[in-house]
């Protein structure tokens, strides 16, 4: 298991890309409250981190449900 706790830390797509990028074996990611992060860093999780099991998205504000 790996696990990234981010939670309120000023992020954005680009840095979640790079997240994942260095750490493909992500099993727990925490981003809640980070604002800077939309559909699209959505999109980049869920394509370079295969073994995402527990993802915590409260509080990012940008984020729809389409």
């Amino acid at each position: 298991m790996v696990h990234l706790d981010l939670s309120f830390c000023p992020i954005d797509n680009e840095a979640v890309r790079l997240i994942c990028d260095r750490m493909p074996n992500l099993t727990e990611l925490v981003l809640t409250g980070c604002k800077g992060i939309t559909d699209d860093g959505i999109a980049i999780i869920a394509t370079l981190t295969p073994y995402i099991k527990l993802l915590h998205l409260g509080h990012c504000h940008h984020i729809t449900d389409k």
